[in-house]
């Protein structure tokens, strides 16, 4: 009887589910070297690359070493696919595990029209994708958020309530485990949980019920813990990140200097026009509190209500006790869930009313709606509308989309007897959301003729598995010229590959903590003429320096470093060459030893 359910399930809701998680596979078709590839610029997403490949092999013992419920699901698919399948892998599981989520929690709070709305803009909201870079630690917090949040609604119903409280409990501590920050988030789903449970068996959650969720978060660390302690890492893994949240609270160093940041803020946009949206929701429904009698309009107030609370919260840390939570689009992560939630809400209270077209017809609406203009579009089509829109509000970035978006609630109020003014809905959400890309220096989803994203990825890990090979111990001296680069493509002009390699390994390998030239204090692209004692010294050990350079230098940067060490009576021999070279990304890396 339970096989014919499944089977029935997979029947009911395979096709919806193939449906939102489409966009997802789009995008990997129509930016194959962008989609899921993080850009070459900030240190910190890199340095999951390293962990994700050789995980068991030395640790730092670092806030960033806490992350395990990323780094060994990360580190698990790398094993098994190798850096660039696997890579696809983790991410698009994750991606795909965090739409589903969305979808059957919607499905179960609301009903089918918005479960599959809200699905479709979670797969097609830029901001949620590669958040802080495609290797940082947001995408899977987003999964573990909306694993949990499913299953702490899931616990309000009759059947397996102890199981999904401890599902909820493991998924929530995981988050929890990568941004500490996110215990907001956290408690704002375990109030939900304790208004559904109220609303829906016309009780409040035992204690019992908050032990099982202490039970699930205590068992999925105490894994985590031994996981780590067997190979090589801090049983308690979790010690670092705490002290440094306690270091941050004594003055967080990266707070911007002003407010100003606030003008240019897109990824503000959607969490304030859904705050707004929902605050003029929630005062119309409060002027009729006493004739609401439907169970799933009061879920829906309530969420909405709390994620208002939640977003007041968020800038309260950040106004006032200067903490970069809402100052830039990575450590802004922490609302984009909730606000997922309340969108949803905010759905349900604006179409539960209106008749729309059974079937496929707004699945595959909302579908095109969404993926086409972003595919199309936000390259110099929507550049220019949000230039010419700047012309007359030069500073406020993030206005037009939150005007846009508005306008297309307003829209559909003014026409909602008529089936087709969900359509209209759509159409306006999606142009808004398309402006949201327009100013990113980095776009997913269409490629520049020079985009190289994809290849570097590839070339780093190749970089970071030959050198964990031959260099364990990570004290071997990195040099390259600052001034060697070679042409990516012949439309683009010459790009300083090696010094971007260098710094990238040094993040990579994790000499980025003081590892550089064995902790001489020298910096990775030093000048030759200035090489100080304490590395020739070092140099008559078996260290080894590592030239990373263009192909077409190669030889002059060897004996460059082969005649300055010889006037310091020091014999360097050639003991290994690599080429690495993948796409549009050729290098070599030449391995020198004092013999």
């Amino acid at each position: 009887m339970r096989l014919d359910k499944i089977i029935k399930g997979i029947k009911d809701f395979s096709p919806d589910l193939l449906i939102i998680i489409s966009p997802l596979f789009i995008f990997c078709l129509t930016a194959p070297q962008k989609w899921l590839f993080t850009e070459v610029g900030p240190l910190d997403p890199w340095m999951f690359l390293r962990k994700f490949i050789f995980y068991t092999s030395g640790f730092i013992n670092d806030y960033k070493d806490c992350r395990l419920p990323w780094i060994i699901p990360g580190h698990i698919s790398y094993s098994l696919f190798g850096p660039l399948t696997g890579h696809y892998v983790i991410l698009l599981l994750l991606l795909c595990g965090t739409t589903i989520c969305v979808y059957f929690l919607m499905r179960n709070l609301f009903n089918r029209n918005v479960a599959i709305i809200s699905s479709v803009f979670i797969s097609c909201y830029p901001f949620a994708h590669g958040s802080g870079g495609w290797l940082y630690h947001n995408t899977p917090l987003l999964f573990y958020y909306c694993l949990g949040f499913l299953a702490i609604t899931l616990a309000t119903t009759n059947r397996n309530r102890t199981c999904w409280l401890f599902v909820s409990g493991a998924a929530f501590v995981s988050a929890l485990h990568l941004d500490p920050f996110f215990i907001f988030p956290v408690i704002f789903a375990v109030g939900h949980y304790i208004i559904l449970h109220k609303i829906r068996l016309k009780t409040y959650p035992s204690v019992i019920s908050f032990i099982w969720i202490g039970i699930g978060s205590v068992g999925i660390t105490a894994i985590y813990s031994i996981v780590n302690y067997v190979y090589g890492g801090l049983f308690l893994f979790f010690i670092p990140q705490l002290n440094y949240i306690i270091y941050l609270s004594k003055g967080n160093v990266w707070y911007p200097s002003d407010n100003s940041w606030i003008l240019t803020a897109n990824h503000l946009a959607f969490p304030i026009l859904f705050s707004i949206l929902g605050l003029v929701i929630l005062i119309y429904y409060i002027k009729n509190i006493k004739k609401i009698q439907n169970q799933k309009t009061i879920i829906a107030i309530s969420i909405i209500l709390q994620f208002l609370i939640l977003f007041g919260i968020l800038a309260y840390f950040t106004f006032v006790w200067k903490q970069t939570v809402l100052t830039h689009d990575y450590p802004a992560f922490r609302i984009i869930g909730p606000m997922l939630i309340a969108i949803g809400s905010i759905l349900y209270l604006t179409i539960k009313n209106i008749k729309t077209y059974g079937g496929y017809f707004l699945p595959l609406c909302t579908i095109i709606i969404f993926t086409i203009p972003m595919v199309f579009l936000t390259g110099p089509f929507i550049s220019s509308i949000q230039g010419a829109f700047s012309d007359i509000f030069p500073k406020i970035s993030w206005l037009l989309p939150v005007l846009i978006g508005f306008a297309s609630f307003a829209g559909f109020y003014l026409i909602k007897g008529k089936t087709w003014a969900i359509i209209i809905l759509l159409i306006g959400l999606s142009l808004a959301n398309c402006l949201l890309i327009a100013p990113f220096s980095n776009n997913y989803y269409w490629n520049q003729k020079c985009a190289v994203n994809k290849d570097f990825h590839v070339v780093f890990s190749e970089t970071t598995e030959y050198m964990m090979n031959i260099d364990p111990s990570r004290e071997a001296l990195y040099w390259t010229d600052i001034n060697d680069n070679l042409p990516i493509c012949a439309d683009c002009s010459a790009i300083p590959t090696p010094p971007i390699v260098d710094s990238l390994v040094s993040a990579v390998d994790s000499h980025w903590y003081g590892h550089y030239l064995s902790d001489t204090g020298a910096q990775p692209t030093q000048n030759i003429e200035n090489i100080s004692g304490d590395i020739i010294t070092k140099l008559k050990t078996d260290q080894k320096i590592v030239i990373i350079s263009s192909i077409q230098n190669n030889s002059i940067n060897q004996q460059r470093i082969i005649a300055k060490y010889a006037k310091h009576g020091i014999s360097l021999k050639i003991t290994a060459e690599k080429r690495i070279n993948y796409g549009k990304i050729a290098y070599n890396l030449s391995v020198l030893k004092a013999g």
